[in-house]
């Protein structure tokens, strides 16, 4: 969930008469929970984070799903990288995975 899209729902919830404990009722997950998703950092800026909810909230508010966007690629072997991996099926992907992760130790 970007910044920008929460700051849309939070619109869209104002908009409507509606506040985040009715959001999480309508979700289905507690009012806490439901303040954690909008949660700010020290500075009161939203912070980025992920929630499996986003669909529905899209759903229930009408809105379009957040959209990150991808920095562009500049150094030529990631750019080959990704490009050779786009098209290579899903048991090549994940050996790739399974090979990277162990090379990389993550």
């Amino acid at each position: 969930m970007t910044p920008e899209w929460k700051a849309l729902v939070l619109a869209e919830l104002e908009k409507r008469g509606k506040d985040i404990p009715w959001l999480a009722e309508q979700i289905g997950i507690s009012r806490s929970a439901g303040y954690k998703m909008f949660a700010v950092d020290s500075e009161g800026n939203m912070v980025q984070t992920g929630s499996a909810d986003v669909p529905t909230i899209c759903e229930l508010l009408d809105l379009p799903p957040p959209l990150v966007a991808n920095p562009a690629v500049t150094d030529t072997k990631d750019g080959r990288i990704m490009e050779l991996v786009r098209h290579a099926g899903d048991d090549l992907k994940d050996g790739v995975i399974a090979f990277l992760s162990a090379a990389l130790k993550r």
